[in-house]
């Protein structure tokens, strides 16, 4: 029986598949995500896409709109289990 370690991918890529998710399955739009956050559509574009992260304060306002735990929005979407290599 090997031993095997738990490798976990994360990042601001890891995040942002699911805020899209998120957004689509509440049938709402950027601008409507936006509108809710009290920040500008490309402000929230860049969020989603990754290239800004915004403040915690607003991830908080994303767990509360997505009605999804915080923890939850910000736990990574991959994790792979690799045979650890002997010694």
């Amino acid at each position: 029986m090997g031993v095997y370690i738990k490798h976990v991918h994360f990042g601001r890529d890891d995040m942002r598949p699911k805020l899209k998710n998120y957004r689509i399955e509440m049938g709402m739009t950027q601008r409507q995500v936006a509108e809710c956050l009290g920040v500008s559509v490309r402000m929230y574009q860049h969020i989603e896409s990754g290239t800004r992260n915004g403040k915690v304060e607003l991830w908080d306002k994303l767990s509360d709109l997505f009605v999804v735990p915080s923890k939850e929005l910000r736990k990574p979407h991959r994790e792979e289990w690799h045979p650890r290599k002997p010694r």
